[in-house]
């Protein structure tokens, strides 16, 4: 009399196809980000960027002109700091009269500037990093060697190709001796 092993086959069930559509999940993600990345043909455009920070305190300020920038959210060289100058905060608040009124808030200061980014362009807009797609009013999340900022957007203005060729001195990606840097602190 032959018996049937029932153990020496092998058997499939709900919780090999659930990771199988995840890994295939995973794979289909990752090749959208790379397409997006490498893969759309887009040309890399410099384009200035007029932000505002604010409140930020007056002790930690710690920006230099010509600052190179970093995206927080991968930590790679997206631009430079063009020029900034700071002014006071203000918020609205009742005087002993109860009235509104503007008033300087003691220590915070109100950072406004231009900065440079290389985006990627598409029909859609600019895009930083090639995912993040830039807007008037949106943030970034940026850093310096010496502090990390939130930036408001204010105005996106693309850098004509005349106006890059005559302002070569701004190579984002040269430090001050003309020496290309490959790495960077955060």
């Amino acid at each position: 009399m032959n018996t049937k092993n029932n153990s020496d086959t092998p058997r499939f069930n709900i919780a090999d196809v659930i990771i199988i559509i995840a890994i295939i999940a995973v794979i289909a993600a990752l090749a959208l980000r790379v397409y997006n990345i490498f893969g759309t043909g887009d040309e890399v455009h410099e384009v200035k960027i007029e932000f505002e920070a604010a409140p930020v305190s007056e002790e930690s300020i710690a920006l230099k002109e010509k600052a190179k920038l970093y995206s927080s959210a991968d930590d790679s060289l997206v631009g430079y700091l063009e020029a900034f100058e700071t002014e006071d905060y203000f918020q609205y608040a009742y005087n002993e009269e109860g009235e509104l009124v503007k008033a300087a808030v003691p220590g915070k200061k109100t950072v406004t500037g231009t900065i440079v980014l290389e985006c990627t362009k598409t029909e859609n807009g600019f895009y930083l990093g090639g995912t993040l797609l830039l807007s008037e009013g949106g943030t970034l999340k940026l850093y310096t060697s010496m502090r990390e900022m939130e930036f408001t957007v204010l105005k996106i203005t693309e850098i004509e190709e005349e106006e890059e060729s005559e302002n070569n001195s701004s190579n984002m990606f040269n430090n001050a001796d003309g020496v290309q840097a490959d790495s960077h602190a955060k």
